[in-house]
């Protein structure tokens, strides 16, 4: 059968694709361009369905996260977001811990081994209208869904048309699909959001000076990554003096396509990807008028390499890189170098990404860094965020041996190779002075007999 025959003979209504959902099943949804039409359709079975798992990282609003869905659906994030904070603080949801670059298929065919994104029962993605041999793309967010898509049993596919076309390893075959949804309501860019507060004006000034201490410690030729976070991605501002950058990251931010195409970026100098652009997806925010030229620039674009998660956030790639610098934010610290970037106290209030799996790559890449941004405080400056220790049950995604340069508005210190003594001093270095006497105070009783 020709692929246009399947296509046509594979189309349904949502209520009709959702019908493939049984009670008991896994159910695995796609990272940010997430089917809303078919996910809503699928939460209006919960008078039919019982002890269905769905697993995603939540960024918008569904039904089934309000109380009386929990009989027909257990909910799953390995990143919570705004919309599935409540229910995690009220203990309704389950947060799975996950790290990316060991999410793919072959390693959880070991029977002890819990699978996250792979294995589903059904996978919900959306995709692109096929081309001429019947490839769909997962446009500029593609994250899990090749490893979701080869191993999951089912498969729906929202189509969603003018999806942007990427290269690299993003494509799926409509014979490799099993439903497929058209006529959806489609998410608009300026309807995606990433969750990340604005940051009061004093805040905003306090970052920038982050962004330029970080970035004068970066230099022409490296190859970078920058997670998300105001205080990191500050130093995308003040990188126009560097040349011949290159880009190996979980995410690519929309300042990066100006900094390619102002000829900043290169990826000239990189050892491996030579001239390539690598990540999982790119980061728009609402109301940027950017936005749309930035997926403009990555549209069929060679020069520009979207991957499955699990094979940009994989840790001896990462480390393959020559001058692999790393560029990360934190909610906290304490005076031992454990950082928060994941929980406060034992809650979740996000997950990993990538930042820990870059972060340990940029340790063995030759010429490594990598730059942990802090701001110092918080709540107008009254709270600082760097303490003496975590209250007990914290979790710390990040270990603390692999914080390497600790950047905050007042300096930038290196931890590395450092005694207990030696860590605290800089440490408190480089936090607010006025919490600086009662740092010290803490550290003399924690540290010195």
């Amino acid at each position: 059968m020709k692929w246009q025959e399947q296509y046509a003979d594979k189309i349904k209504t949502p209520e009709e694709a959702v019908k493939l959902v049984k009670s008991g099943d896994k159910v695995v949804v796609a990272n940010l361009l997430q089917p809303i039409t078919t996910v809503n359709a699928l939460a209006g079975r919960k008078d039919e369905l019982e002890n269905v798992t769905l697993l995603a990282h939540w960024n918008n609003d569904f039904p089934f996260f309000q109380k009386g869905y929990e009989k027909a659906f257990n909910i799953q994030s390995a990143f919570i977001l705004r919309p599935t904070r409540a229910g995690h603080r009220e203990k309704r949801f389950d947060f799975v811990a996950s790290i990316f670059g060991l999410t793919e298929g072959e390693r959880h065919k070991e029977h002890l081994r819990g699978a996250i994104y792979s294995g589903a029962d059904v996978y919900i993605v959306q995709v692109s209208p096929p081309d001429k041999n019947g490839w769909c793309s997962f446009g500029y967010h593609v994250w899990w869904s090749p490893t979701a898509v080869k191993t999951a049993r089912t498969v729906i596919a929202e189509v969603v048309p003018d999806f942007v076309r990427t290269y690299g390893g993003n494509l799926v075959h409509v014979s490799d699909i099993d439903c497929l949804v058209e006529d959806i309501r489609v998410v608009g860019v300026d309807e995606i959001t990433h969750d990340l507060p604005i940051p009061h004006e004093e805040d905003w000034e306090r970052t920038q000076v982050i962004g330029a201490l970080t970035a004068d410690m970066i230099r022409d030729g490296d190859t970078i990554q920058v997670g998300t976070g105001t205080a990191s991605e500050a130093v995308w501002d003040f990188l126009e003096s560097k040349n011949d950058l290159g880009i190996d990251s979980e995410i690519i931010h929309i300042q990066a396509i100006d900094l390619i195409k102002s000829g900043n970026i290169t990826g000239n100098r990189k050892n491996v990807n030579t001239g390539k652009t690598l990540a999982t997806g790119l980061v728009i925010y609402p109301g940027n008028p950017k936005n749309q030229p930035a997926l403009d620039y990555i549209n069929m674009n060679p020069a520009v390499e979207l991957h499955d998660v699990s094979y940009i956030c994989n840790v001896p790639r990462i480390a393959s890189n020559d001058n692999m610098v790393t560029v990360n934010s934190a909610a906290g610290i304490d005076l031992t170098g454990q950082a928060l970037i994941s929980h406060l106290g034992p809650m979740p209030i996000s997950g990993p990404g990538g930042q820990v799996e870059y972060t340990i790559g940029s340790h063995y890449s030759k010429g490594g860094r990598s730059f942990l941004c802090l701001l110092s405080t918080a709540k107008g400056g009254t709270v600082s965020r760097i303490v003496p220790h975590f209250e007990p049950g914290t979790v710390t995604m990040l270990p603390s041996v692999y914080v390497d340069y600790l950047v905050t508005e007042f300096g930038i210190v290196n931890l590395e190779g450092k005694s207990d003594r030696q860590r605290a001093e800089a440490i408190i270095s480089v936090t607010h002075p006025d919490f600086q006497p009662e740092l010290q105070k803490a550290a003399a009783s924690m540290f010195w007999p």
